[in-house]
């Protein structure tokens, strides 16, 4: 019997042995031989874009070890069915994939799959192929990141099974027939919906929302951000009751952001920014119980006020920033306790700073920069646990005050960038803190100087008044310091040695510096240094040329020379930006004594260009300045040979000789300026175009004729070759270049007529300003050319905010004639308009055409022959603000219409042979008599001779009739101030009329439109 059952006992162990055996065979089932083909073959399809597998995503699978020798269930990025080898898993993300994605491609082979993920590969724009319909065991599919274009194919909805769908940023996709109703409608179990980037602009999706509502009742996630949706968000999303994630960013709404939002209380995350939201945003979103992300940025006219903060609130990031919302801060921040980031930057917040940010200890971001908060900074929020960025930059903050627990300097940097660290009020983990245009006065706290994790510090454009060296700080780890315009004074202590910190950044502008700081002695990493507007005298000593400089920036000083001995040995360098302008460099004999030959060549350019410049040179330079100084001689032929930067800027020196014809010749010259030097000769003659936005020759020497290869500069913008000796007709050949902004051709020996464009595109379309002035041009004004100068039709108005000509690093300047007088504009606004053709031999009448340039602002027909009348056109010129006239041979009265150009506020007609009355009210009653000097025939204000009472009674009722007594006594206040500011401005007359918009109260602004409007009313306008 015991044996028996022995017997079975053994038995059954080897039954279970082998059924154990038989499950862990079933459980290793091989790669089936068509999934290794198909997975092989798709493989050879595409070529990898990738030059190193260290740039695969360490998270999916690397295609590059895929070998035929191995189980493809091995393979990176394969998960096989247990049971049947079948393929069910495959993820290929960032695995650099390159090539077209066709219907024929082997992925289709591999039927069983239930997830695939190409996300972050290149698929050439090719569409979206229909066969994706034929993988319908397919519960997530990834497209997204993959260069798709083209209509998403229908029969992405035959993948009923899917769970997830993400088919983001391929920005050539659209959904328009079918549409997304066609797509979404048979995929009931779908809980993550990301379309965000597929054009869905198209009609057939305006009730987005109500499909999404009836067709995926399951939907957790929903990403439709930068779709082209438009319209209100309908309330139909109401019934999504999972819903968790709603992400709808960059879209144009253009509505109030709807109440209903506030009542889903299963949202987790709700991103609304830059959807052109306004009126203010509802308050109950902010408290939605579950929610911890809330996005609604960069929605300009959204307003409203935070609200209160529950006690329970799980916000952890909060993004408000470039909209209006406004008020103080609520106490009650201090109640997000789970908060990461927070970014409540240019808005218009104002008040303190509540003192309960410092119970957020899981900040790691704040971000409270262009609003209105003032008072005093805490130092305890400088020391919050987790806080790594601070950004409290342009407010009204005017003191630091240092807590006496913060007094305690022993912290060492050991404990920076270490996660292991227990939070500590003591502890300052702070990187990054920007502190810049606030008000800050007095001292600097010492506990700033021993915030030792600090990589980033910008205490600049405050108004402190300390006394720093670069020794003071002991954050070892410092890469940017910016102590510009501060207020600050930077001494040198000559103690810095090789363990000071290495920066990236040093900018000190405006520190009353006087020597070059001696820490950079000890630099080793790549530098950007700005020393510009100090007292930094001497030559620019060797050493500095020994680190690697990206830009330095040393204009505006008193330098004289520059020290390059032994530098050779010291490249390669690989400088982006040299700026020497506006110091005192001149140029030096090999005996040391200076020189200001012209004959000799540039000691100084022919150094820079060998070195700096040189073959040597790495990296591609993009400005050299040394404009402003005292440079004499020829520019080096070296400089052919060199790396030409995109600026090239010697303007304002005593150089001379011939321009180099390979100046012309490079094809990466954005500026090239040689203004106020000496050289003489021919303009070179060979322009290839390329890139050249800017050249500005103007006051030298130079003759001949205008190079006609100009044509070649397409991109040609600035052209001023003003003040020079240049002897040719003009140059209607320019027109045709569609760019070109100013036309500078003053002081030459240009002559003959001026006929109308050959055709109208050849007209200077984008021309707004054209100075011809003192030069010897004959025959009638060039009416054609007034009917085609497009950019002085249309009126620009707004004049809220100023746009220049150029870039960040260079812009163009432009002198004009005002008042006689020339008057230089270091910054060429855009809206500024001028004509100037005064000082030729014009003759004939004032065209009428000049009356449709509607944005001039600057008119100059003076010094001509001209004749006839002053036409009545001219009073349509509504933006005119300097009419000059004057030592013409003109006739007649001046035209009543002139009375109605509001903003002029320069008038010459003097040395005329008009006759009449003066027309009054407005800004004539602002206008001296030395206007209308030299007209024997004209009467009345301001001249002393009266005028019969017939014509003065005439000339008043044109100018006033209609208006009330009170409306003439506040005409009359209006024009004192415009004339006070025209005054206070002197000949900036521009300037001061924007500067207007904003100093003149908004009742009086108002006043004198409805002046305008009602006097138009009356006389029916004109």
């Amino acid at each position: 019997m015991g044996s028996s059952h022995n017997l079975f006992i053994t038995l059954l162990v080897i039954l279970l042995l082998l059924l154990s055996c038989s499950f862990l065979v079933a459980s290793n089932h091989p790669c089936l031989e068509d999934q290794s083909l198909a997975l092989l073959q798709m493989k050879q399809s595409f070529s990898l874009g990738c030059s190193s597998v260290s740039l695969f995503d360490s998270s999916a699978g690397n295609i590059s070890s895929w070998a035929i020798d191995k189980d493809c269930c091995s393979w990176d990025g394969i998960t096989c069915d247990s049971n049947t080898g079948h393929v069910i898993g495959l993820n290929l993300t960032n695995n650099c994939l390159s090539g077209r994605l066709d219907s024929n491609n082997s992925l289709f082979h591999l039927l069983h799959l239930q997830k695939l993920t190409l996300f972050g590969n290149d698929f050439n724009l090719s569409p979206i192929p229909s066969e994706f319909g034929t993988l319908t065991r397919l519960t997530h599919l990834n497209l997204s990141d993959s260069v798709f274009s083209g209509q998403i194919p229908v029969e992405i909805s035959q993948l009923t099974n899917l769970v997830s769908l993400d088919l983001s940023r391929n920005y050539g996709l659209k959904l328009s027939h079918p549409g997304f109703r066609s797509l979404i409608q048979h995929h009931s179990t779908l809980r993550e919906l990301n379309l965000a980037g597929v054009d869905m602009s198209a009609e057939v999706n305006y009730d987005w929302a109500q499909t999404v509502s009836l067709a995926l009742p399951e939907l957790r996630v929903l990403s439709l951000s930068n779709c082209s949706l438009s319209g209100p968000i309908d309330a139909s999303l109401l019934s999504l009751q999972y819903l968790s994630e709603l992400y709808l960013d960059s879209n144009n709404f253009s509505s109030t952001v709807p109440d209903f939002l506030g009542s889903i209380t299963s949202l987790t995350s709700l991103h609304l920014s830059n959807c052109r939201f306004y009126g203010e945003f509802p308050r109950n979103i902010f408290q939605l119980p579950k929610l911890q992300s809330l996005h609604i940025s960069f929605n300009p006219e959204l307003t409203g006020y935070l609200p209160e903060f529950p006690q329970n609130s799980a916000l952890r990031f909060l993004d408000v920033h470039s909209t209006k919302l406004h008020g103080k801060l609520p106490h009650s921040l201090g109640n997000l306790k789970f908060l990461i980031e927070l970014d409540l930057s240019n808005c218009s917040f104002k008040g303190p700073i509540p003192p309960s940010v410092v119970n957020l200890t899981h900040l790691e971001s704040l971000d409270l920069s262009s609003n209105l908060l003032s008072g005093q900074i805490q130092s305890s929020l400088f020391y919050l646990p987790s806080l790594l960025e601070l950004y409290l930059y342009a407010n009204q903050f005017t003191s630091i005050v240092e807590e006496p627990q913060h007094s305690n300097y022993s912290f060492t940097s050991s404990f920076c960038f270490n996660s292991s660290i227990s939070p500590s009020p003591s502890v300052s983990l702070l990187e990054d803190l920007q502190l810049n245009n606030n008000q800050l006065r007095g001292k600097i706290p010492r506990f700033i100087f021993h915030l030792t994790c600090l990589l980033n510090l910008d205490i600049s454009s405050n108004y402190l008044s300390d006394v720093v060296d670069f020794d003071m700080f002991n954050a070892t780890s410092l890469s940017d310091l910016d102590i510009s315009n501060s207020g600050l004074w930077f001494t040198n202590n000559n103690r810095a040695n090789s363990t000071s910190p290495q920066l990236y950044t040093f900018f000190a502008r405006s520190c009353n510096i006087s020597e070059f700081p001696d820490f950079l002695r000890y630099q080793e990493t790549p530098l950007n240094i700005d020393l510009s507007n100090n007292k930094i005298s001497g030559k620019i000593p060797s050493w500095i040329w020994k680190f690697s400089l990206y830009t330095m920036n040393l204009s505006h000083n008193l330098l004289t020379g520059i020290d390059l001995v032994g530098l050779a040995s010291k490249l390669p360098l690989q400088m982006l930006v040299l700026d020497l302008h506006s110091n005192q460099i001149q140029e030096e004999s090999p005996s040391g004594n200076y020189f200001s030959r012209t004959n000799s060549t540039s000691l100084i350019l022919g150094n820079i260009s060998s070195y700096l410049l040189g073959e040597s040179y790495r990296g591609n330079p993009i400005v050299f300045s040394i404009s402003d100084n005292k440079l004499a001689g020829r520019i080096p032929p070296t400089i052919c040979n060199s790396n030409f930067p995109n600026i090239f800027d010697l303007s304002n020196n005593q150089l001379g000789g011939r321009i180099p014809e390979c100046l012309t010749n490079f094809s990466n010259s954005v500026v090239l300026n040689l203004r106020g030097n000496n050289f003489h000769g021919t303009i070179p003659q060979n322009f290839i175009g390329g890139n050249l936005r800017s050249l500005n020759l103007n006051n030298n020497q130079l003759e001949g004729n205008l190079p006609r290869s100009l044509v070649n500069c397409k991109s040609l913008e600035v052209l001023d070759l003003g003040n020079n000796l240049i002897n040719d007709t003009f140059p209607s050949w320019l027109g045709g270049l569609p760019k070109l902004w100013v036309l500078v051709l003053r002081s030459n020996k240009f002559h003959g007529s001026i006929r109308g464009p050959p055709r109208a595109e050849n007209g200077f379309p984008m021309l707004h300003i054209i100075d011809l002035s003192f030069n010897s041009f004959t025959g009638h004004l060039p009416s054609k050319y007034f009917q085609s100068l497009k950019a002085m039709i249309a009126v620009k108005r707004d004049k809220s905010s100023l746009r220049y000509i150029g870039d960040s690093y260079y812009q163009d300047s432009v002198k004009v004639t005002i008042k006689g007088q020339e008057v230089m504009y270091g910054r060429i606004i855009e809206m500024f308009t001028t004509i100037d053709l005064s000082g030729n031999a014009f003759e004939g009448e004032i065209p009428q055409a000049l009356g449709n340039l509607k944005s001039l602002m600057v008119l100059n027909l003076s010094r001509n022959c001209l004749a006839g009348q002053i036409p009545s056109a001219l009073g349509h010129l509504t933006q005119l603000e300097s009419l000059d006239l004057s030592q013409n041979k003109l006739s007649g009265q001046i035209p009543v219409e002139l009375v109605d150009l509001t903003f002029l506020s320069v008038l010459n007609l003097s040395r005329n042979n008009l006759s009449g009355s003066i027309p009054q009210g407005r800004q004539f009653g602002t206008f001296e008599n030395t206007s209308y000097a030299g007209n024997l025939g004209l009467c009345g204000p301001p001249l002393s001779r009266k005028c019969e009472l017939d014509d003065a009674t005439t000339v008043h009722q044109n100018s006033t009739s209609g208006l009330s007594k009170q409306e003439k006594e506040d005409l009359a206040s209006i024009i004192l101030d415009w004339k006070f500011l025209a005054l206070g401005y002197g000949s900036g007359v521009i300037v001061g009329v924007i500067i207007g918009w904003q100093i003149i109260p908004n009742w009086r602004i108002e006043a004198f439109f409805k002046l305008t409007s009602r006097k138009r009313r009356v006389h029916g306008g004109r």
